[in-house]
């Protein structure tokens, strides 16, 4: 027989959540209490402890479900080997549409892991031209491409997204071609 969802259970993981991303647009994650959190999402304390330890845990498991939900969005494009364009856009299109949760996501400290985490899977092949391959290894290459990438969108974020996906997408993209091309 298959596992049923608790319908509140996920209720309450929804309003813990929701709280935790309004009261993170006001204060830093380690300045919240968990009494905080629970009165946000009008939760008592035992309804928190029973999902979670902390609310860094808390602020992880929401983390990871937004990193699923912008891949599973996009695993079409990545299945098809679509283009880096087409991939990214759809990826900016989701951050955008959850600006608030994006926002919150990426100015904590952890965010140029999350960020470079999404981007190798977004952009998993990254070719060094010949030139480029004599002065860095592959890895170094990536590391150096997917930093760039990662800064680009942690700036369109803090700035509030004023570029539109479409042409933020192609401009990362074809940044990443040409670096591919450097002779």
């Amino acid at each position: 027989m298959a596992n049923k969802v608790d319908i509140r259970i996920v209720k309450s993981k929804d309003s813990l959540m929701s709280a935790l991303v309004s009261l993170l647009q006001k204060k830093k994650l380690e300045d919240l209490s968990i009494s905080e959190v629970c009165q946000e999402a009008n939760v008592n304390r035992n309804t928190f402890y029973s999902h979670y330890t902390n609310i860094r845990e808390l602020f992880e498991e929401m983390k990871g479900q937004y990193l699923e939900s912008l891949l599973s969005s996009s695993k079409v494009f990545l299945e098809s080997n679509d283009s880096v364009n087409r991939t990214l856009l759809n990826v900016l299109e989701k951050m955008k549409a959850k600006d608030k949760l994006t926002k919150v996501i990426l100015t904590e400290a952890s965010s140029t892991s999350f960020l470079y985490t999404l981007l190798q899977i977004l952009i998993p092949q990254l070719n060094p031209s010949e030139n480029i391959s004599n002065l860095l290894s592959d890895h170094e290459y990536s590391s150096f491409v997917l930093g760039g990438v990662a800064n680009i969108l942690m700036l369109w974020v803090s700035t509030g997204f004023k570029e539109s996906p479409k042409t933020l997408s192609r401009k990362l993209a074809t940044l990443i071609e040409e670096l591919n091309n450097i002779d």
